[in-house]
């Protein structure tokens, strides 16, 4: 069998067990015996398909080894090591984080780990003891993290339904949620955001500061403006002081940083030093959704998914285009059609999609959508 076999211009090429086993057999014929037989039954048969079989193996292992060293097929371990080499590591999934309101008769303690569960039927916890020491009921602030990780929304305004029974609480009210987690980066997230980072280059130009910020933890979407002696980012989600000392590092000598938010940060002669930067403005919506149904839906699940998805798919920027709301309404199998679904502006009324500037992002709150349902009977 002919072949190039090993690493070559075209790459690494293993040897097939089919190969090794006719290498073998040609030389046993050629330095012991011209007519032996490799019968699967003989003795030399055997011994040749053990070996072709080990010759195999350590073949693959090479060609295993050698697809390691590639950034397009190297995978879990290997693809962390490889990309550690230039900087760049693999996100770890990390847990959402909410803020609620949480409601406590006279001289009432909750204790930390105290559950509850969100109308998309997240549970998140108490990391902290909420404490009521007056002498009346009262509604005091809570601060709660999902038990599992990845991006687990707590949907504002909405409910969260007691699952450990605590004497004295009654109520619980989502205010927001204040840090979204993620799930473990992908191998392909992996891939792409180190290609992104090696096109970087240098610490002060636009694309080197909007990939450095776009490595913070939480964040979501950045966009940059540029005048002649200043900048301006407008960011999505991050802490703010992991953003202005990220800005102030790769902020060019002499330039102003512009934006409503400002920021102190400690330069190398322990300074302090102010960092202004922008959050994008919010564009809020209202849905006006009409449809007909088989069995009424339960409208606060329903209602989460609509906002969840939202959350996914409002991007920095880019325009809001109801069509891309179908596949989730249509997946609910109690909803046969969608009759009508209109979005507007809840400021001017004007309907949607309108072109979004690059430092808006649309929003959708529980309470901005209006479901009508109409249930239709078997005939």
């Amino acid at each position: 069998m002919s072949g190039v076999w090993g690493l070559s211009r075209v790459g690494f090429k293993p040897k097939d067990f089919r190969a090794i086993k006719e290498e073998l057999e040609s030389s046993l014929k050629n330095e012991v015996d011209p007519y032996l037989h490799f019968g699967p039954g003989s003795v030399v048969g055997v011994l040749v398909g053990i070996i072709a079989n080990q010759s195999r193996q350590v073949w693959e292992a090479l060609s295993g080894l050698y697809h390691s060293l590639q950034p397009d097929t190297a995978s879990g371990l290997a693809l962390d090591s490889l990309c550690s080499l230039t900087g760049t590591y693999r996100r770890r999934a990390s847990y959402s984080r909410a803020k609620a309101i949480v409601t406590l008769d006279a001289h009432t303690s909750l204790p930390v780990g105290s559950r509850i569960k969100t109308i998309a039927g997240d549970f998140f916890k108490t990391t902290v003891q909420v404490t009521n020491d007056s002498s009346k009921k009262a509604e005091i602030s809570g601060d709660f993290i999902a038990e599992q990780p990845g991006p687990k929304l707590a949907i504002a305004d909405s409910f969260g339904e007691i699952m450990t029974p605590v004497v004295g609480w009654s109520a619980s009210k989502i205010i927001y949620t204040y840090q979204i987690g993620r799930y473990d980066e992908t191998d392909d997230e992996l891939r792409v955001r180190r290609i992104v980072e090696l096109h970087a280059t240098g610490s002060s130009t636009l694309d080197a500061m909007r990939s450095r910020l776009l490595q913070l933890d939480g964040v979501e979407a950045t966009y940059i403006k540029e005048s002649e002696y200043s900048f301006e980012v407008i960011i999505k989600g991050g802490k703010d002081l992991e953003i202005g000392q990220t800005i102030w590092v790769c902020k060019p000598l002499g330039i102003r940083t512009q934006g409503n938010i400002e920021q102190e940060v400690e330069d190398t002669f322990k300074q302090m030093r102010i960092v202004r930067f922008s959050r994008p403005k919010l564009i809020d919506l209202t849905l006006q959704l009409h449809l007909k149904v088989s069995n009424h839906l339960d409208e606060a699940a329903f209602k989460a998914s609509l906002i969840d998805f939202a959350e996914k798919y409002f991007k920095l920027g880019a325009e809001v285009y109801p069509a891309r709301f179908f596949p989730i309404i249509l997946a609910n199998s109690n909803i046969l059609d969608v009759i009508t679904m209109q979005f507007c502006e809840r400021s001017s009324g004007k309907i949607v999609p309108s072109e979004m500037k690059d430092d808006e992002i649309a929003s959708l709150n529980l309470n901005d959508i209006h479901l009508k349902q109409i249930i239709e009977t078997a005939k």
